[in-house]
């Protein structure tokens, strides 16, 4: 290699230069000094002249000769900062302050510190250590558990013709008390209750006995449901309702194992659950019923039949059913009703066991007390 020996005569008086007091080995600086201007640092470059010892301490820098432009010595011999330590990173080298006459060189940009981590900072301002490699990664949020599916739940609506009476059983000229009877309390508690939980239950409906072309039908169950279970189903419940006669006998016994029968097709992972709307004593069996107000006994109870439908249900199925009686005046229905509410796995901590209903009130709270217990 050529030796330039104008540069070698400059470094020789530069190194006389720095052996005088205040000049510091350890990267420090003497404003206005012979001595060239540092080279650019790749982790923070002192300013000692070309082939000096001169070892800054951390990320050093020197400074511009006067009058001579800031530009490191040629070569590798220009006297390099100290090396940052390992783990974090080194600083940006520092460029050398210009002194009269000359501009010093900025030090060329540091690397990215290892972890994001700057180094010291040299002595003079000068180049701009690496930016911090500390972009954070996103978070991961929480993965969400499956949501527990919303219930399917099947009203399972008496329209006897005993239905048409007022809540205390008195029967009017025209054979339906209209606004005071029981089927419009039912009509009106439903109406005001099932939009309440229209986004959380499934409602669906079923009547009993089954409404035919005529809407006579008596002791007749079909094996499907007037309206079957979805979200928003209020609205739709509540027209289908306002187009019913009560008209029929209570066969509670077909209607309870049909109903527990349709829910079991519906294929998904839903709860199910019934809830058996009636005022009294099922009919369309061959049992000995309870004297009437009259004392007249008639042989086509099902009381037995309609315990052990609910049961099976419950046991067999594992469908709940949920009993409520409407009226005051149920009589020997109280006790049938009462052992039908044990057997369907929800009755009441309280006696009669059944929910019994004398106001729109009562069966919206009893509606209430079923959607808490089934919406998850």
């Amino acid at each position: 290699m050529k030796t330039s020996w104008g540069l070698v005569v400059i470094a020789v008086a530069v190194a006389w230069i720095c052996g005088a007091p205040g000049c510091s080995s350890s990267g420090g600086s003497r404003s206005g000094g012979s001595g060239a201007a540092a080279a650019a640092g790749t982790s923070g470059n002192g300013g000692g002249p070309a082939g000096s010892a001169g070892v800054g301490g951390s990320g050093g820098a020197g400074e511009a000769a006067a009058g001579a432009a800031g530009t490191g010595a040629a070569g590798a011999a220009a006297g390099r900062g100290g090396a940052p330590a390992p783990g974090p990173g080194g600083a940006g080298g520092a460029g050398g302050s210009a002194a009269s006459g000359g501009a010093g060189q900025g030090g060329t940009t540091g690397a990215a510190g290892v972890n994001g981590v700057g180094g010291a900072a040299g002595s003079h301002a000068g180049g701009v250590g690496g930016a911090a490699g500390s972009h954070a990664g996103g978070v991961g949020g929480d993965g969400a558990g499956g949501a527990a599916p919303a219930p399917d739940v099947l009203i399972l609506l008496d329209r006897s013709g005993s239905m048409n009476e007022m809540i205390d059983g008195t029967s009017c000229a025209s054979g339906d008390c209209g606004a005071s009877s029981k089927w419009s309390l039912v009509k009106t508690a439903l109406d005001a209750a099932l939009p309440l939980y229209d986004s959380t239950v499934k409602w669906s409906l079923k009547l009993f006995a089954s409404a035919d072309a005529n809407n006579t039908s008596t002791c007749a169950v079909s094996q499907g449901a007037e309206i079957s279970p979805a979200f928003s189903n209020a609205a739709a419940i509540a027209a289908r309702l306002d187009t019913i006669v009560a008209s029929t006998s209570t066969p509670t016994t077909a209607a309870e194992t049909a109903a527990a029968r349709y829910l079991s097709s519906i294929v998904d992972a839903a709860p199910k659950y019934i809830l058996l709307i009636t005022d009294g004593i099922p009919t369309c069996g061959k049992e000995a019923c309870a004297p009437d107000a009259t004392g007249q006994i008639s042989n086509q109870c099902d009381d037995a039949n309609a315990i052990a439908a609910v049961q099976a249900a419950h046991d067999t199925v594992g469908i709940p059913t949920m009993v409520v009686g409407i009226g005051t005046a149920l009589g020997a229905g109280e006790d049938t009703l009462g052992k039908m509410a044990v057997a369907g796995g929800l009755p009441r901590a309280a006696s009669p066991a059944y929910y019994p209903v004398q106001t729109t009130a009562d069966l919206m709270v009893a509606i209430q007390t079923l959607t808490a217990t089934a919406v998850p």
